[in-house]
């Protein structure tokens, strides 16, 4: 797969597209890409290799950097005129990959895919099928056949963005206005930042708020320079399936949701998708995800929060006792400072000896919980979300408020009951009588290669049995 950079400054001739030129390159492009499908060494099976270099012979090449192009045409995201774009570059970019694969069938004749005759390619009427009208074309590829059963598709070219320094990926409107874009470097994180804003705003300014021009610019320059999540999802789904029509394979495109969207909203989302002819979609839901790498960059004036380094003399909080099954007990403390019952700032989880390798991964996971905390406590929710859920060799149960909560590991457990520390409930006592459903934990050696036999749980490392 390649794309043609469309940010790229030859690629606009004043407020049009240079559709000549994209043409041009789209032809170059499509001759490269079937000299790597040619001599690239593929280490696959034999009859894999046979399909993709002879039996089909597909390329993918498409675009990037199509919303920069439209910000430096001053044309809306999604609008009629950016529709009428794509039909220029679709236009563009199928002229010129097909006249060099027919002309590469021409010149070598074994280059035509073998299941050409059985395909669209073969007849008029399956040609036109795939968004060619041009009748000269047509009489080309009927008369010299083509070299590859598919040529175009959008990938997702976040890693091609990085190398060409484009703020807006594949046909992807910008993120943000200003933001942080993270990427690897042999076993390392690097993130560089990337702007798109007009040249008369302070970069500083849109960092402060949020990384967005909302607010900063008039009506109009805000509509040109609109973010994935300030574009509503029609619009996106129209430059999806606008894109589609040119593309012999799927497009990379992802529509942005807004948190409040319902199930049923996308349920009738998808079915709009499907009648307007798209290959596939993809959503992203707003706060959808913790970690991403994309992000808005934080500035130092709107830090709200600072480390609490000081830890009170005296601290309040509660301490659960669970006895778990193979007589295995786990204290779990959480404490609030400074009288504030409501605003928890350490946990101690004990789950074994001290020197045990488990015990030191639960003592360490909650003094990360308190570090956080005591760094930002509305950070409490996405913990809570992070830790409940997660399975694992304790399984147990608790009395929380005359109702028993399961829990499914002791991750679970400690997700669970800040949860209801977040609600504001403190009247909280474990039921002494419930022992945990399952466990899988030696109480000798605290190894989790236990398993039942001949009725008895037994430990293989260190042959404890519960029934000896």
């Amino acid at each position: 797969m390649g794309s043609i950079n469309l940010a790229h400054s030859d690629c606009i001739l004043g407020n049009s597209i240079n559709s000549s030129y994209i043409s041009k390159i789209a032809y170059d492009a499509t001759w490269f890409l079937n000299g790597v499908l040619l001599n690239y060494e593929m280490k696959v099976v034999p009859q894999t290799e046979k399909f993709v270099k002879i039996n089909m012979r597909n390329i993918g090449l498409g675009i990037t950097g199509f919303s920069e192009m439209l910000i430096k045409m001053g044309v809306v995201y999604g609008s009629k005129e950016s529709l009428s774009i794509i039909d220029e570059i679709g236009n563009a970019l199928i002229t010129g990959s097909v006249l060099a694969s027919t002309d590469i069938a021409k010149q070598y004749p074994k280059q035509v895919f073998k299941y050409y005759e059985k395909s669209k390619w073969a007849t008029k009427q399956g040609i036109k099928s795939m968004g060619i009208e041009d009748d000269t074309l047509v009489k080309k590829i009927l008369k010299d056949k083509i070299s590859n059963a598919t040529l175009t598709c959008i990938a997702p070219t976040g890693t091609i963005s990085i190398l060409l320094n484009t703020v807006c990926n594949g046909i992807e409107p910008p993120f943000l206005n200003v933001y942080e874009r993270k990427f690897r470097v042999k076993n390392d994180w690097d993130k560089d930042t990337l702007t798109l804003i007009p040249e008369n705003i302070n970069k500083e300014d849109v960092i402060k708020n949020n990384g967005l021009l909302k607010g900063l610019v008039d009506l109009e320059t805000y509509e040109i320079y609109k973010t994935a999540s300030e574009i509503s999802p029609a619009k996106h789904l129209n430059v999806l399936a606008q894109f589609q029509k040119y593309m012999h394979a799927g497009v990379s495109k992802t529509v942005n949701l807004p948190f409040e969207y319902t199930k049923e909203a996308l349920k009738d989302f998808y079915k709009l998708a499907h009648s307007k002819g798209v290959k596939g979609i993809t959503i992203y839901r707003d706060k959808s995800r913790d970690l991403q790498v994309l992000s808005s960059i934080k500035s130092d004036s709107t830090n709200t929060y600072s480390i609490t380094t000081t830890r009170p003399t005296s601290a309040k909080g509660e301490t659960y006792r669970i006895t778990t099954e193979g007589d295995r007990t786990i204290y779990i403390t959480i404490n609030t400072w400074n009288g504030d019952e409501t605003a928890i700032r350490e946990i101690f989880i004990n789950a074994g000896k001290q020197g045990n390798e488990y015990n030191a991964m639960c003592s360490a996971l909650g003094r990360i919980i308190s570090i956080c905390l005591q760094s930002n406590p509305e950070l409490l929710e996405r913990i809570v979300e992070t830790l409940k859920g997660n399975t694992g060799d304790i399984i147990g149960s608790a009395y929380v408020m005359n109702k028993t909560i399961f829990f499914n590991s002791l991750v679970d457990l400690v997700g669970k009951l800040l949860e209801i520390k977040l609600k504001q409930t403190t009247n909280i006592a474990l039921d002494k009588k419930s022992k945990a459903l399952k466990s899988y934990i030696c109480p000798k050696c605290f190894s989790v290669n236990v398993m039942v036999l001949e009725g008895c749980l037994t430990c293989l490392d260190c042959n404890w049995s519960k029934c000896s």
